[in-house]
């Protein structure tokens, strides 16, 4: 009962406070001064009032009417591209274009960065417009080979080759792509009311999607080892293919260095983790090491060609254009030059051609000597969407797909030389 009165006691005090605190001023205190209200202002026309009402509204009434114009116009585009896309897909034949042009490298390591391939490029001549990587270009595959009714995917190759890795890490992804379509293919043929159609109509069941490599230009080293995994190879005249083969290119600094009294020291756990020190003279050990791993890479090259183009590689006619070749040099009296000439070029024939001469030793030729080589399938003499015509017939969609570019490699980590290429 105590503890009620105490509690009761406390809440009427603070209670008391509260009034205290906000009660009113007794007549000996001073009111509170009260701030003089501004001067009004000159109060303006209704018609004034009424014509800038008119304006904003008018304003508004513009922004609404352009930006409904803006969006009424992009929906109607829209609409339109898509509906002759579906309209060209239903009464023409698809054929989907992939343009890879440009040194076959990985952009987060090689971007602006000096290369080598089949011919020397400086830093000005390589930038990000032209490389073609698998990252760049993978959502644009995926795609092709996702189109149902495409009849073909085209390639249109013109790249002088690149680095070893990323060139073998696209030939699989397109070969993989490939094979994934075809076994897509034969899942929806193979269904219960396509085959109940089929013997109704008596209809030939149609065919997975042609994956063809056209060349304009250039299609060697690494370019050629992406096309390989192409069903067909079409060239125009002038263009060059072939350099099958791995180079490795570095310099020498030694003797400047001792000429200016510089020693280079080095101390390393392993006898082969210097490798082939360019401030250092080359050794026999390390120079073997390093043509085994150029014989590897250069093995998987010739492996993954021989799969593409199968039967169709001519070696005995590639060895004796090798050997033609090799004759020239005959004053030198080596022994390439030697067994090259007649009659030691009978001879020696076969083993030529067991050895690739003229088709794996790095050798580039042109589209008409490509094509009695096996290289190419075809030498077309048109402009592309005339050859695509001819092949597939007059009434096709070329649907063009341009790779991407990653938006993570705006920052860049710093770029290095490539060791192997194409």
């Amino acid at each position: 009962m105590r503890r009620c009165l105490v509690f009761l006691v406390c809440v009427a005090a603070a209670s008391g406070l509260r009034r205290a605190k906000y009660a009113l001023p007794t007549m000996t205190e001073k009111p509170p001064k009260k701030d003089k209200p501004l001067a009004p202002s000159p109060k303006e026309p209704p018609r004034a009032l009424s014509l800038r009402n008119l304006l904003g509204d008018a304003q508004l009434l513009i922004q609404i009417v352009k930006w409904s114009l803006v969006l009424g116009i992009g929906l109607v585009r829209a609409g339109s591209m898509l509906l002759g896309e579906a309209m060209m897909r239903s009464f023409y034949r698809t054929v989907v274009v992939i343009e890879l042009r440009g040194v076959i490298a990985d952009d987060r390591g090689f971007v602006n960065s000096g290369m080598w391939c089949l011919y020397n490029a400086d830093n000005t001549d390589i930038q990000d417009d032209g490389l073609v990587s698998v990252r760049r270009v993978e959502r644009a595959l995926d795609r092709a080979f996702s189109i149902r009714k495409a009849k073909a995917v085209v390639l249109r190759i013109a790249s002088p080759g690149g680095t070893a890795s990323e060139s073998a890490l696209l030939h699989a992804r397109l070969k993989s792509l490939k094979n994934r379509a075809a076994r897509n293919h034969e899942k929806r043929i193979n269904r219960f009311h396509r085959r109940f159609l089929r013997f109704v109509t008596r209809m030939k069941p149609s065919s997975p999607p042609e994956v063809l490599a056209y060349v304009d230009e250039l299609c060697t080293s690494g370019g050629y080892f992406a096309a390989s995994a192409a069903d067909s190879i079409i060239a125009s005249p002038c263009a060059l293919v072939g350099s099958i083969g791995v180079i490795q290119r570095g310099f020498g600094f030694h003797r400047a260095l001792r000429k200016d009294g510089v020693e280079r020291r080095i101390l390393a756990a392993g006898d082969a983790k210097a490798g082939l020190d360019p401030y250092l003279p080359k050794t026999r050990p390390g120079v073997a090491r390093e043509k085994a791993i150029l014989k590897e890479l250069h093995d998987r090259f010739v492996t993954a060609v021989k799969e593409g183009r199968g039967d169709r590689l001519q070696y005995y006619a590639a060895a004796d254009l090798a050997a033609q070749a090799q004759c020239t040099s005959w004053p030198s009296l080596s022994p390439a030059a030697l067994a090259a000439c007649w009659p030691n070029r009978i001879l020696t024939r076969h083993r030529r051609a067991q050895r690739g001469a003229g088709l794996f030793d790095g050798s580039v030729h042109g589209a008409l000597t490509a094509l009695k080589l096996g290289l190419v399938d075809d030498v077309v003499e048109e402009t592309f969407p005339e050859a695509m015509k001819q092949r597939y017939g007059r009434r096709i969609f070329l649907k063009r797909l341009t790779p991407g570019r990653d938006l993570r490699l705006l920052v860049r980590p710093p770029a290095g030389p490539p060791s192997s290429l194409w």
